[in-house]
């Protein structure tokens, strides 16, 4: 089966994920809690990449969108605030007509390519591994990481979870991701404070305790080298 690019639609952001690029779409704890009426709602189209660059992507007219292909293999986010027009077109394409749903994706596409705004969500290309069992092994490293940002995580701890010994964890883990272990739990941790940061009214050092920070010096170099701004200035561009 040949692979597919996708473009996700979300309350807050648009995603476009290329071909066996791994990622989970986790919703908030307060989603999971008895009795509450909080839905996820979100809108994907997937299509496979090749078939566009045979036939049109070689255009003068679209070979702008072959860059945006290869950043997809990153993963490219846009941010959105409500009533964007993307996200808006995106969840009417459902409802049209094969011709005008190819259309629809086009100008989807011309519209990330085009958008100043969007980012690369890693510096690198993630590599597919070959075997299944290292397919599951990075599978599980990241589920656990997501369930346990905000507590301590030891590397002996999520080695375990991968099965491996420390030190051949790491390898692994750099082999796959081109990252160390602590440089992807410190994204995945920031990642969750740029989202407290915008939509909560904590401060800065609880928002930062939350994402498993007890150190507040460390959390504001960690975010301006992630994020290329303090969270101050985060808020304050967010706000604009």
């Amino acid at each position: 089966m040949r692979a597919t690019v996708s473009i996700v639609s979300l309350p807050d952001d648009i995603l476009l994920l290329g071909a066996n690029l791994p990622h989970v779409l986790r919703s908030d704890p307060e989603y999971f809690q008895a009795n509450s009426m909080r839905r996820s709602t979100s809108v994907s189209v997937l299509f496979r990449p090749e078939q566009l660059e045979m036939s049109l992507f070689g255009l003068p007219e679209t070979r702008h969108l072959n860059q945006l292909l290869k950043e997809a293999r990153q993963g490219v986010r846009l941010r959105c605030r409500e009533g964007n027009s993307l996200a808006e077109h995106l969840e009417t394409l459902p409802a049209l007509r094969p011709f005008e749903q190819l259309m629809g994706l086009l100008r989807a596409l011309d519209t990330l390519a085009t958008d100043s705004n969007r980012e690369v969500l890693s510096i690198t290309a993630y590599e597919q591994p070959r075997r299944p069992d290292d397919h599951r092994r990075l599978e599980d490293v990241f589920s656990f990481i997501f369930q346990q940002y905000a507590s301590p995580i030891a590397l002996e701890d999520v080695a375990s979870v991968a099965n491996l010994t420390p030190g051949a964890f790491c390898r692994f883990f750099r082999q796959h991701t081109r990252k160390t272990f602590s440089h992807v739990l410190n994204e995945v941790r920031i990642e969750h404070a740029c989202r407290h940061l915008r939509e909560s009214k904590q401060s800065i050092g609880q928002i930062a305790f939350h994402c498993g920070y007890t150190n507040l010096s460390n959390f504001n170099r960690q975010f301006k080298e992630i994020i290329g701004m303090t969270p101050g200035e985060y808020i304050r561009n967010y706000h604009m």
